[in-house]
């Protein structure tokens, strides 16, 4: 285009140039039309802009509007009675679960062998679940397979294994973000398909590895999941989350824009917001996926404070790769392939020779020992208190 503009000043310039020269054109007019050239040519610079943006904008709509159009492959039974309050057992009968199924009966999907994939790695909650979904057309390979768990108020169950064991997915099939290809699920003794989803899901809280936060202040986006709260009630599940210390110096304190993805914020400020948001929506049943795996140390000391207050008479299903977040858990579950390997206590299973009591030789049982040994010197020593 800049090219194009440069020719025609050229040919005005000649052209015009000569009809000066022979008075047949004032070189008023020849300035004129020069300038109007000049004037024409920023808008047709433009206009080309616009079209490629167009373009660009067309094809990422449509790649957009396919995800949005696809139909979810979970389905609420119509005149389902209101369950607006539950106690919070979840109970898990023989559960087996296979993405190739739970895609299948989507409409339309396997369509082509790309855009299959494609829709699948995007249902896919994480990373642990994309590596599953390898082939996703043909593979019919269950991703868990035959669990059976039972959890009651107030208990916590940790759910621990190797990247692509299933962790993810099976805490996924509670808010029924899937079900189950065969076996079931239930919550106070009745199927998770028996719920309208509303209720079943205003019932779950989760809080992710990754933080999901928007382009808001503190407030709104802890008031997320429930609109009408308060800012009162706000405040007090900031308390509880061990987040109002580091709100209250913020610039605007809860009116503080955070940035998209709470990009002004750390790590952990973001993990306690996002506690925060689960206290207010004060649900029966809660999901911590790795919530602590990307902090320090001291930061992990301050998010498990605020999550045993958000932990208190809930049921509780934690995802971990540290040993130190679980060590007080009800039930441990082992998982590898999709399969319970190992259960029961910390205590039970450091005992028992299998991936348990690997990893915690691996991250544990030097400090144990040592905290021991330190232990057995203060207790034998002469100053010892009696």
């Amino acid at each position: 285009m800049v090219f194009i503009s440069s020719m025609g000043t050229v040919a005005i310039l000649w052209h015009g140039g000569l009809q000066a020269i022979e008075g047949h054109l004032s070189v008023g007019s020849l300035i004129a039309f020069n300038s109007y050239l000049m004037r024409l040519a920023g808008p047709t610079r433009q206009f080309g802009a616009i079209v490629a943006w167009v373009s660009r904008a067309i094809a990422s709509g449509e790649r957009l509007f396919e995800i949005l159009d696809t139909p979810s492959p979970v389905r609420e039974r119509p005149g389902l009675p209101a369950r607006s309050t539950i106690d919070g057992r979840v109970t898990f009968e023989n559960v087996t679960f296979s993405y190739g199924q739970a895609f299948a009966a989507i409409p339309g999907y396997g369509a082509t062998t790309e855009i299959s994939a494609f829709k699948a790695i995007v249902h896919a909650r994480d990373r642990e679940d994309r590596t599953l979904l390898k082939g996703t057309g043909a593979s019919p390979a269950s991703v868990i397979q035959e669990i059976n768990i039972e959890a009651n108020p107030n208990e916590v169950v940790a759910l621990i294994g190797h990247t692509g064991s299933g962790k993810s997915t099976l805490t996924s099939l509670i808010p029924r973000f899937y079900d189950a290809s065969s076996g079931s699920v239930k919550v106070d003794g009745i199927d998770v398909k028996d719920y309208r989803l509303a209720d079943l899901r205003r019932n779950v809280g989760i809080v992710m590895q990754e933080t999901l936060l928007f382009s808001a202040t503190v407030a709104e986006n802890i008031a997320f999941g429930n609109v009408e709260a308060s800012i009162a009630d706000i405040e007090r599940a900031a308390r509880a989350a061990q987040a109002y210390e580091f709100i209250r110096d913020l610039p605007e304190q809860f009116e503080t824009k955070i940035g998209e993805r709470g990009v002004n914020l750390s790590g952990g400020q973001r993990q306690r917001l996002a506690i925060a948001r689960a206290l207010l929506i004060d649900p029966r049943i809660l999901i911590l996926d790795d919530a602590t795996a990307s902090v320090d140390m001291k930061t992990e000391y301050q998010i498990q404070e605020a999550l045993r207050e958000l932990m208190a008479g809930r049921t509780t299903f934690i995802i971990a790769q540290r040993l130190s977040t679980i060590t007080h858990a009800d039930q441990i579950l082992v998982l590898d392939h999709g399969r319970i390997v190992q259960r029961g206590t910390h205590q039970e299973l450091i005992t028992v020779p299998g991936p348990y009591q690997d990893i915690y030789d691996m991250q544990l049982r030097d400090q144990d020992e040592a905290r021991e040994a330190a232990n057995r010197e203060i207790a034998s020593s002469p100053t010892a208190i009696k």
